[in-house]
């Protein structure tokens, strides 16, 4: 595990201090919590097309056949089915 020094506001150290009292947990465990919580929710969450093709992805056993003029529709195919 590595070790992060940073400067926080006397306020903040106050509050997480206080936090880590009543949760009866260690400061280092409230922080990373805390840390962790803020960046799964700024994560990009999928959507319901990405939760489809998720189910999909690789499972189509041949490329279906497509024309030289269908160039887009290729590429789409590979790279979201293959």
């Amino acid at each position: 595990m590595s070790t992060l020094t940073l400067d926080i506001p006397d306020t903040l150290n106050a509050a997480l201090k206080a936090a880590s009292v009543r949760r009866q947990i260690p400061l280092s465990t409230l922080v990373r919590e805390v840390l962790e919580k803020a960046l799964v929710a700024e994560a990009p969450q999928p959507n319901a097309a990405d939760h489809w093709l998720s189910h999909w992805y690789g499972k189509w056993p041949d490329m279906p056949k497509v024309t030289d003029g269908e160039a887009r529709l290729a590429h789409l195919l590979k790279k979201h089915l293959s």
